[in-house]
């Protein structure tokens, strides 16, 4: 996710997305920091590499301990879920819906 070629800024989220689709790779994924790296890339100015992070982080919103780490970054999050590009907004909003909902616990209530 450092890299400076902005093809490699817009894939790796979506390597990281797809492999957060197993729960283990999901948790694994969370304690490398990818979470953190992920928010840096929303950072970046290019929309596509915005939406592809956040697509990663719906995915890895799924497991309790990334939902933690996730709510760190809620005030980005919710700027994030304003964007003008549409891309972004529904990648933000699953991403913000599935750290607050999907957690087994909370659903139980």
């Amino acid at each position: 996710c450092g890299s400076g070629n902005i093809q490699v800024k817009r894939n790796a989220p979506l390597v990281l997305g797809n492999i957060s689709q197993d729960d283990e790779y999901r948790k694994t994924v969370g304690l490398r920091g990818g979470i953190e790296a992920l928010f840096l890339l929303c950072e970046k100015v290019d929309e596509v590499t915005q939406a592809n992070s956040l697509w990663a982080l719906g995915n890895l919103a799924w497991q309790p301990h990334n939902q933690e780490r996730i709510g760190r970054f809620y005030p980005q999050l919710l700027t994030l879920c304003q964007s003008g590009w549409l891309p972004v907004q529904p990648n933000a909003m699953v991403c913000l819906a599935n750290s607050l909902y999907y957690n087994e616990k909370n659903r139980e209530r």
